[in-house]
């Protein structure tokens, strides 16, 4: 699915670099969104089915925040 995922997000890519007009830009940023939301999906899913209890908490929230801050880091690394 994650591979799925970069698949969906590189044809994307493809159609908002080819895009003739707005419409087409948009619905390809919106295929974008779709392409890369895959990945948090999947981590969400992987740590609700290997941990429980208090210990899946933890180990959510430090990949939530890792989720957070990443688009706010990557603009100064950028």
């Amino acid at each position: 699915m994650v591979y799925a995922g970069f698949v969906v997000f590189g044809m994307a890519s493809v159609i908002c670099l080819m895009a003739p007009n707005l419409e087409v830009m948009v619905i390809g940023r919106i295929l974008q969104g779709i392409g890369l939301s895959s990945h948090r999906t999947i981590a969400i899913a992987i740590i609700r089915d290997s941990y429980k209890g208090d210990y899946m908490a933890r180990v959510m929230s430090f990949v939530t925040a890792f989720f957070i801050l990443v688009p706010v880091v990557a603009p100064a690394i950028g």
